[in-house]
């Protein structure tokens, strides 16, 4: 069975003038596709968290190793390829402040992730998920599309 996620001698090292910092070094990674998990990562501050996760996410290339998803490698995915990714890897930040404008409404957020990763069918049915039950992500996010940040 092919790996959901496996990163094998992932490292990254930053360089800057004559100074470099290895951020993250060999560092190895295999989820399977089921059961489903749910995968934490946790160390000291500077160990390398944030690294690691911006490689997963694909949004930092490593400076050694390899990172495949459902055995194709990050590196060579198309545009459209990498766009399907982005619909299926997803990270969940601890500071959601520092991700969520506070002056958009709970409804434009959405909006955005439906246009982005073109959930939505058409402009009539603009809220409705193209896949899974059809309700609309309001009744299944618990929020009401009225609904106004509270503090």
């Amino acid at each position: 069975m092919t790996a959901l996620l496996e990163m094998r001698g992932a490292s990254k090292v930053y360089a800057s003038g004559k100074r470099t910092v290895v951020a993250l070094q060999d560092f190895d990674l295999l989820l399977e596709p089921a059961p489903a998990k749910i995968v934490t990562i946790a160390g000291e501050s500077g160990s390398g968290k944030t690294t690691l996760a911006g490689i997963v996410l694909g949004f930092v290339a490593p400076s050694d190793g390899e990172v495949h998803f459902r055995g194709h490698d990050l590196r060579r995915l198309s545009r459209a390829d990498r766009k399907e990714y982005r619909r299926h890897v997803q990270a969940v930040f601890q500071d959601p402040y520092g991700v969520f404008n506070p002056f958009y409404r709970v409804r434009h957020v959405f909006d955005l992730v439906f246009r982005n990763f073109e959930l939505a069918r058409g402009r009539p049915s603009g809220r409705r998920c193209s896949s899974g039950p059809s309700r609309s992500w309001a009744s299944t996010s618990g929020t009401s599309s009225t609904s106004t940040p509270t503090s």
